[in-house]
C-alpha cells in the first residue's frame, strides 16, 4: 500500500508550495539541531532524497526510507528498526507517522532506540489548516497520495508522546498560507502570513514538534555512557528487524 508514497510525496515537494515548505522546514530543523549533540542521528521518512540533517554536528547520520533512493542509506521497516536499543542520540521523523499503518508502534520503536534524553523532531501535515483542509478534500476524493494520508493533529501527537514518556520541548506550525495568486493579491497573502507568524496561531500547513525521551533517574554521566553504544551494523540485519535491504555498501 505504501509502495507509491515515496514518489508521490517527493512530487508534492517538487511543486512551488512544496519547495517553500521544504525551505521553511529545513530552516526550522536547523534551529533544533544547533542544540542537539551526540554520536548518532537517524532520519526516518518516505521521502528518499530529502536529508534534513545536513547542518547537524553529529558525525554519523543515517537516512532510512521505505524504498530505495539516491540519498537513502538504508531501506527498512519503520516498525522494526535494525538499530540497537538506547543507541541513538536524535531522530528526525519526516511525514512517516501519518502514512504509517501503525503509528503507535513506530513511535515505540523510536522510543526504544533513543538514548535517555535523546531528541525527537517530528514533521507532519497539520489537518487544522488551510493546507490541511485542502488535503482532506483530496483524501475524500481518493486522490493519489492523500487517500493514504491518516492525519494526526498536533494535540493528539503530543498526547501520544507524553504517554510514551517524552517531554515536549517546543512546537510550532509553518506555511500558513498556500502559494496562490500573484501581484497585489499575493502581497496581501504574504502580509497575512507574517501576521499569523507573529501571533503564533497553530494553523500552519505543517507542524514541527521537538521532544526529549525522559527517563527518571538518568544522570548526565549515565547518558554519556549510553552514547558509547553503537548502532547495529547497517550491512547486517538485526535478528528482530525482519527483512532489510541495504541501499549502500559499508
Amino acid at each position: 500500500m505504501t509502495e507509491n508514497i515515496p514518489k508521490l510525496l517527493e512530487d508534492w515537494y517538487a511543486r512551488p508550495f512544496g519547495q517553500a515548505a521544504l525551505q521553511q522546514t529545513s530552516e526550522r530543523i536547523c534551529k533544533s539541531l544547533e542544540h542537539i549533540f551526540g554520536y548518532y542521528l537517524v532520519q526516518l521518512g518516505f521521502a528518499r532524497n530529502m536529508p534534513l540533517f545536513l547542518d547537524s554536528t553529529i558525525p554519523t547520520r543515517i537516512l532510512i526510507s521505505s524504498a530505495r533512493g539516491e540519498l537513502a542509506d538504508l531501506v527498512a521497516n519503520f516498525e522494526e528498526l535494525p538499530i540497537a536499543s538506547d543507541s541513538t542520540d536524535a531522530v528526525i521523523g519526516h511525514h512517516f507517522l501519518e502514512f504509517s499503518g501503525q503509528p503507535h508502534r513506530t513511535l515505540r520503536e523510536i522510543h526504544r532506540i533513543l538514548t535517555p534524553q535523546g531528541h525527537l523532531v517530528l514533521i507532519g501535515f497539520n489537518p487544522y489548516s488551510l493546507v490541511g483542509l485542502g488535503h482532506l478534500g483530496l483524501k475524500l476524493s481518493r486522490a493519489n497520495l492523500w487517500k493514504r494520508w491518516s492525519p494526526i493533529s498536533l494535540v493528539r501527537l503530543k498526547d501520544w508522546l507524553r504517554l510514551l514518556g517524552f517531554d515536549i520541548i517546543e512546537h510550532e506550525t509553518l506555511c500558513h498560507i498556500p502559494e496562490i495568486g500573484s501581484g497585489n493579491f499575493r502581497h496581501v497573502l504574504a502580509n497575512l502570513e507574517n501576521i499569523i507568524k507573529r501571533t503564533k496561531l497553530p494553523i500552519g500547513g505543517l507542524f514541527v514538534i521537538h521532544a526529549i525521551k525522559s527517563v527518571a533517574g538518568a544522570s548526565y554521566l549515565e547518558k554519556r555512557e549510553l552514547k558509547r553504544k553503537t548502532i547495529v551494523n547497517i550491512g547486517a540485519p538485526a535478528p528482530s528487524a525482519g527483512s532489510i535491504i541495504p541501499n549502500k555498501t559499508y
